[in-house]
C-alpha cells in the first residue's frame, strides 16, 4: 500500500473508509466520502473533517483473530 493523491480516490456511492491524511494537523484519519453532503466524514468524533485530506490508501487487512494458545 502506498498513498495516493486524493484525486485518484474512488468517491463511489458505497461509503467505503479509506486512510485519509491531513497534513495541517500531521494526522490520519480513518474516512468515507458522504455523497449527499459532499465531503469527507470520519468514524467516530462529530464526523465532519474540516480540511480536506491530500492523500488517502486503502484500509489495512484487519489482524487474524483466531484464538490461538500462548
Amino acid at each position: 500500500m502506498r498513498w495516493q493523491p486524493i484525486e485518484t480516490v474512488d468517491r463511489g456511492p458505497d461509503r467505503k473508509a479509506i486512510l485519509g491524511w491531513f497534513p495541517a494537523i500531521k494526522c490520519t484519519f480513518t474516512i468515507y466520502w458522504d455523497k449527499h453532503d459532499r465531503r469527507w466524514t470520519y468514524f467516530g468524533g462529530h464526523g465532519q473533517v474540516l480540511e480536506d485530506p491530500t492523500h488517502w490508501m486503502p484500509l489495512p487487512e484487519p489482524p487474524d483473530t483466531e484464538w490461538r494458545p500462548i
